[in-house]
């Protein structure tokens, strides 16, 4: 006696359970949900968003105090060394200034500059006042620049900012790398351009004749072209390279300086909509800041001026004792160094922003490069605390 055929053993179905006639149509591609469906925030869509967040540097009082500190000691070391960027420091009287965000972005641009050795040997300076300037200017602000990228690729990524007490022994730490990052472009800019200043010495040796000068002229063009490029090039690379040493697991320059130019060179519209982004929000913040400052600078005036010093005038042509004019000289020390706090203040606010904000833009800029995602930054670990020892009682027991 044998059992019945099974169900599932029907001819008109196959062994995968479909019937064998049924025919499978492609639905097609739904382009729109595959393109939407990695959107989960605006930050996905825009994601120079993320860059609001470091606003937060520019009402951080410990970093802006920092930035005050570490600007005055640069301003005053090089007023006493009689550097080259002097001039560039001195800050004009406040009373004449009305608010105007130029100027810390120019201040910004000069510190930041300065960083850079041949920023200042195209400036036209002697060699021992360019090696003041870049010596002094580095030691001064190379571990603040790092902390601020730092600080604002933290804040960038959705992270809370890192205390005082971890984020400068690590920037301490890789400062002598960020040193290798400044001057390794310039190294190779200056071994480039050797070979351009040997033949202008044998053309001039020579009597510049056509047929020696024209043919060394096109030799020197290929090679100033690349020392070109990589000389001004350095002007993005640098800071991006900075941004680089303090935000990666490796302080490599060398890997570094290829990140800051990968960044400029495959990505250039996207650097330039960041970067015209950043000065925006520098900019407004500064302006905001500057009509503050004017407006608590005539405060100070208002309440300043009662208090000036009075002295008689020059002895005029009336009898003595009848007619004596008043000159109402105001204390300048005292009034130009709360003119100069309130003229500063701007410009700090202003700087510490706007490293915060390269910090950021390398975390855009890397995601745009090679696809890493802005929320995965590199995090030091912690030392583990040891246990304490127990007792030697307890030991024994």
């Amino acid at each position: 006696m044998t059992d019945a055929p099974s169900q599932s053993e029907s001819p008109n179905e196959s062994p995968a359970g479909k019937p064998s006639g049924a025919v499978e149509t492609h639905a097609g591609h739904d382009l729109e949900g595959s393109m939407l469906d990695r959107v989960r925030q605006w930050t996905d869509l825009l994601p120079w968003i993320r860059l609001v967040s470091v606003l937060r540097l520019a009402g951080s009082p410990a970093w802006l105090l920092i930035v005050t500190v570490v600007s005055l000691i640069w301003g005053g070391g090089l007023w006493i060394f009689g550097g080259p960027l002097s001039p560039w420091f001195s800050i004009s009287g406040a009373s004449s200034w009305v608010g105007s965000a130029a100027e810390p972005l120019s201040w910004f641009c000069t510190v930041t500059g300065s960083i850079n050795p041949l920023i200042l040997v195209f400036a036209g300076f002697s060699w021992l006042a360019w090696l003041t300037a870049w010596v002094w200017t580095s030691v001064c602000w190379t571990a603040p620049m790092l902390a601020l990228a730092r600080q604002g690729a933290l804040l960038t990524a959705g992270r809370p900012i890192e205390s005082i007490s971890r984020i400068v022994p690590l920037a301490l730490q890789r400062t002598p790398h960020a040193w290798l990052v400044m001057v390794t472009p310039a190294v190779c800019t200056a071994i480039l351009l050797v070979p351009v200043a040997a033949a202008a010495w044998l053309v001039s040796i020579a009597g510049d004749p056509i047929w020696f000068s024209a043919p060394a002229a096109v030799l020197c063009l290929l090679v100033l072209i690349p020392a070109g490029i990589l000389g001004m090039g350095s002007l993005v690379a640098v800071p991006s390279a900075m941004a680089a040493i303090i935000n990666e697991p490796s302080a490599d320059p060398l890997d570094s300086l290829s990140r800051g130019y990968e960044n400029l060179f495959r990505r250039p519209l996207h650097l330039v909509a960041y970067l015209l982004i950043g000065m925006v929000i520098v900019a407004v913040v500064s302006w905001l800041v500057g009509i503050v400052a004017t407006g608590t600078g005539q405060l100070a005036a208002g309440v300043i001026e009662p208090f000036a010093i009075v002295t008689d005038a020059a002895p005029s042509s009336e009898p003595p004792g009848l007619n004596v004019d008043l000159i109402a000289v105001e204390p300048s020390r005292f009034a130009g160094v709360i003119l100069t706090g309130l003229k500063l203040l701007p410009a700090v606010i202003a700087f510490a922003l706007s490293w915060g904000l390269i910090g950021g833009i390398y975390l855009l800029l890397r995601r745009d490069c090679g696809g890493q995602e802005v929320e995965d930054l590199w995090v030091p670990s912690v030392p583990a605390t040891p246990l304490p020892e127990l007792p030697s009682a307890a030991k024994s027991e």
